[in-house]
């Protein structure tokens, strides 16, 4: 299953270009502005939190009717959902894999 609910938190980005940067600085602090409220050309922090919301409940319906369930996000995104399936009784680390090829297992508590 493949779908838009899942995925990244976009970055905000200003409509002007007065400097110029190396794009992972900007994506750097584009993030950091993104986590302080900034939103320009982006979903907000607290939409991303609540679309994050959304999929964690999307998750744990399918676990419901799947034994196991694998779910590949990236980044930020990941990290709320994390928040929302621990917030929701699962447990796991707080804090996924972030390298290549990474994971992290979470499980319901009973």
């Amino acid at each position: 299953m493949q779908s838009e609910l899942f995925s990244e938190a976009g970055l905000p980005y200003a409509n002007h270009n007065i400097l110029i940067l190396p794009p992972n600085v900007w994506a750097a602090l584009f993030r950091l502005y993104w986590a302080l409220g900034y939103c320009s050309n982006a979903e907000s922090r607290k939409q991303a939190q609540a679309r994050a919301n959304e999929a964690a409940e999307k998750l744990i319906q399918l676990t419901k009717s799947h034994r196991d369930i694998v779910y590949i996000g990236h980044g930020i995104f990941n990290r709320l959902v994390v928040r929302a399936l621990l917030n929701n009784g699962w447990q796991g680390s707080r804090k996924p894999a972030s390298t290549h090829f990474g994971y992290t297992v979470y499980l319901k508590r009973n």
